[in-house]
């Protein structure tokens, strides 16, 4: 099971304002495995997010954080396959800070 729960507060206009997003991801562990190909069992695990944005005329400026608790995890059978290795767990990236620029035209 996988959820995602979001809260967002929105002052925009047609040509300004801001915004301002909370978001929260919950996945369940999962047990459910291909044994076959050394497959484990993933834990489960929550990551919160967090986004405030301003519009500036046809622009859109976003400024985000993710995994803000710098959690390690895991996607569920998120293996790094090739021929020759199966198995290896791929972690998600930790805390995350990005910027987005968006122009209307």
């Amino acid at each position: 099971m996988r959820s995602r729960l979001s809260l967002r507060y929105d002052a925009r206009k047609p040509r300004g304002g801001y915004f301002a997003e909370a978001e929260g991801v919950y996945s369940a562990a999962q047990d459910n495995v291909n044994v076959d190909v050394q497959e484990m069992t993933t834990a489960g695990y929550f990551v919160a997010n967090a986004r405030v944005g301003v519009q500036l005329g046809a622009a859109q400026v976003t400024l985000g954080i993710a995994n803000i608790f710098d959690r390690a995890y895991v996607e569920h059978l998120s293996y790094q396959r090739d021929p020759y290795r199966s198995g290896v767990r791929v972690y998600e990236p930790g805390r995350n800070l990005y910027t987005l620029v968006n122009l209307r035209f």
